[in-house]
């Protein structure tokens, strides 16, 4: 098996975030060049690349038409599937909500500003996130029938992975969470926000915040969420919660 070093995101984080950033493009030029240097690593014993970034699920509607006809091209020409781990509806929201938050202004749909979890559950392209089973089926459109496989998230993504492709001589050394800040936090990115920053002052702001909220509350203190937001969040991915139970007997 193969984790190919092409292009790859510098430590600490291993992701191959090009194929999001190419994808989006007007043309899929440069993620076929990114391919082809992918391709090149491959041994004549290699049976199996493996290519890993969360942006093939919270980018996917940013694709252009040709970057899903890319992807496409690519899974006629070899058996392609999409793993994907969905996380219990409230916890994913709380999360991806601070993400949101976190990224700087500009960059990605609902990136940078200063809402409410509420105000943002009203906006399309956020609340997409939650229709899981959409999404799984949208990838089917483009890579086939029954090419998308599911897993729940528990918190042990690679002993997940590992283990469901048959590894069992490696094992994870320690695991590697990113932490969601709380209610304070999130009270001084909101602050922040309305600021003009440029992207590097926006990282150098989230990388400050994360260290006084660590330093006040400890991460005792988790964002709450008023009955109205959890029931709209339980109302946005009821259907997905379903689906996920019935096809494939992931209850999260």
């Amino acid at each position: 098996m193969l984790y190919p070093r092409a292009g790859i995101a510098q430590p600490p984080a291993y992701k191959h975030q090009w194929i999001v950033g190419n994808l989006m493009k007007d043309t899929a030029d440069d993620f076929s060049t990114m391919m082809d240097a992918v391709f090149a690593e491959a041994r004549p014993d290699t049976h199996t690349i493996l290519l890993s970034t969360e942006g093939l699920f919270h980018r996917w509607w940013d694709y252009s038409p040709a970057g899903l006809q890319a992807l496409a091209t690519l899974a006629a020409r070899f058996p392609v599937e999409l793993w994907a781990f969905f996380r219990e509806p409230v916890a994913f929201t709380r999360s991806f909500y601070i993400q949101m938050l976190k990224n700087p202004h500009g960059l990605g749909p609902c990136y940078g500003l200063d809402v409410s979890l509420q105000e943002l559950l009203d906006e399309p392209r956020f609340a997409i996130h939650l229709d899981y089973i959409g999404y799984i089926r949208a990838v089917e459109a483009v890579l086939g029938a029954g090419k998308v496989r599911p897993f729940p998230y528990h918190g042990h993504t690679v002993a997940d992975i590992l283990q469901a492709l048959a590894i069992a001589d490696l094992d994870p050394e320690k695991s590697q969470e990113n932490r969601t800040v709380g209610e304070f936090g999130v009270a001084l990115l909101r602050q922040i926000n309305r600021q003009q920053l440029d992207v590097e002052q926006k990282w150098r702001a989230v990388k400050l915040i994360n260290d006084l909220d660590t330093l006040i509350d400890g991460y005792k203190t988790p964002l709450q969420l008023d009955q109205t937001v959890l029931d709209r969040i339980h109302e946005l991915a009821a259907d997905s919660m379903e689906c996920l139970r019935r096809e494939y007997g992931i209850l999260l």
